[in-house]
């Protein structure tokens, strides 16, 4: 598959590891090349030809076209799907001790 080749299917799974239980989008940069009046039916026969059913995103990052869209869509993923909670420490595990913030010193009076 060269670089100008879509994938045979887009929806197949990447094969073995834990990519393949990963949620997959699909976001076309460059928008802003496609001429205005021609860019939902380049983009739905790309998306058609490709065989995508996921998620899909028309973004153009240099004037910030659909970047709110896909930046709010993220945003609402992760507050849906938290992070696992860590494993809670066996009694062999050591405790690990975090230091606090550090405070900047004061100078006293006289000090250069």
């Amino acid at each position: 598959m060269s670089a100008a080749e879509p994938p045979q299917s887009a929806n197949s799974a990447p094969s073995g590891g834990s990519e393949a239980a990963k949620p997959r989008w699909l976001v076309l940069n460059k928008i802003d090349l496609v001429p205005q009046d021609e860019r939902v039916a380049r983009t739905e026969a790309f998306v058609r030809d490709l065989g995508w059913q996921g998620p899909l995103f028309a973004i153009s990052a240099i004037d910030g076209g659909g970047c709110r869209e896909l930046t709010y869509a993220v945003q609402d993923w992760l507050d849906a799907h938290p992070p696992a909670a860590p494993e809670p420490a066996s009694d062999d595990t050591p405790e690990v001790v975090r230091p606090g913030p550090v405070r900047e010193r004061r100078r006293r009076t006289g000090e250069s």
